[in-house]
């Protein structure tokens, strides 16, 4: 509510701103030796005559006489000469995969999901958009969303998903992903209920302060009828024709962070005769206490598509915190005839 604090009123002009065995056959050398000797059978006859044994000449060699006992023939060895080449298998392989590359090779993320890039947009009710991104080898990471004009941040969850509600700006929208490092998608869709609903939108980058305010049907700040970021709404509040609402979407606090804020109004269900009135405006705070913001106000028409208006302004002075500014004829006001 709007209770303390004074109002800087600020009638808008502006200037156009803003990527991997041998079987071992043991010869079964059987030598079975049968010896045979029984002396006790031999006969020695009665002819047999006695011999000295020192008249005996021996025919055999002297018993000191070494024996000749055969050698086997000198063994010779053969050598096998072998030359030696330096090979570095490292830098040979590298070679060859770099002669021979391994085309669409997929990498893969950290749970072995193939990496990819994958958009998916739905029309919901209330001409909204349910968009669903996967983009496995991009967990916890930034992108951007596009929808024409419309321009929002988000990031990814641990594994690599997404899903974001976004107002529909036209009938036949083209929603595109971007991530900093090249990953892209796109996708298209019809959203048939798009003419039932007025919208406006309001982008920013970083922190501003700025935020739509909807005062419908003669409501003042506060009341029932005062809808904005703090009495946004939900979707069922339009789909059942009672008024509209506000949806806000965009991630991050730095300098770069991209956010919008959509009002949309059924007009095609309500049954009254009225207006929505319609302002820009922010709170002066030591974020943006005399710097310089940039803005983008978008309005679609039926008749010639989104009419987009580019601000550029400095706000006031930090001695001014507390105090809110107030962009009057920034957004036209919607005129609500009886259906």
């Amino acid at each position: 509510m709007r209770l303390k604090g004074n109002f800087v009123y600020v009638l808008a002009s502006f200037a156009a701103a803003f990527s991997i065995g041998y079987a071992l056959q043991s010869g079964e050398g059987n030598n079975a030796i049968f010896a045979s000797s029984d002396f006790n059978k031999m006969n020695i006859g009665a002819d047999v005559s006695l011999v000295d044994p020192e008249t005996v000449q021996h025919t055999s060699a002297p018993a000191d006489a070494s024996l000749g006992l055969p050698f086997a023939p000198e063994a010779t060895r053969a050598h096998l000469l072998l030359k030696s080449y330096p090979v570095n298998a490292s830098a040979r392989m590298r070679d060859t995969l770099a002669s021979n590359p391994v085309k669409n090779a997929p990498t893969y993320s950290a749970y072995g999901v193939p990496c990819s890039t994958k958009l998916e947009a739905l029309a919901g009710p209330a001409a909204m958009i349910e968009v669903k991104l996967s983009a496995s080898c991009a967990p916890s990471e930034m992108f951007v969303l596009r929808q024409g004009e419309l321009a929002v941040s988000g990031v990814t969850s641990t594994v690599g998903l997404a899903e974001i509600s976004l107002p529909a700006m036209s009938k036949d929208p083209t929603i595109s992903v971007t991530f900093a490092g090249g990953q892209s998608a796109v996708t298209t869709l019809h959203v048939s209920d798009f003419d039932d609903f007025e919208r406006v939108a309001l982008q920013w980058k970083g922190r501003t302060g700025l935020e739509i305010h909807a005062l419908e049907f003669g409501a003042d700040y506060g009341q029932a009828g005062h809808v904005w970021k703090n009495s946004p709404r939900k979707v069922a509040y339009a789909t059942g024709a009672l008024g509209g609402f506000m949806t806000r979407v965009g991630e991050g606090d730095g300098p770069d962070s991209m956010h919008a804020e959509v009002y949309s109004f059924p007009s095609g269900a309500i049954r009254r005769n009225g207006a929505v009135r319609l302002s820009v405006e922010a709170e002066i705070t030591s974020f943006n206490c005399g710097r310089k913001i940039l803005a983008k106000v978008m309005q679609p028409k039926s008749t010639t598509g989104v009419e987009v208006v580019d601000l550029g302004l400095t706000m006031p002075d930090c001695d001014a915190m507390g105090d809110f500014l107030v962009l009057n004829n920034l957004l036209r006001d919607l005129k609500i005839a009886l259906n």
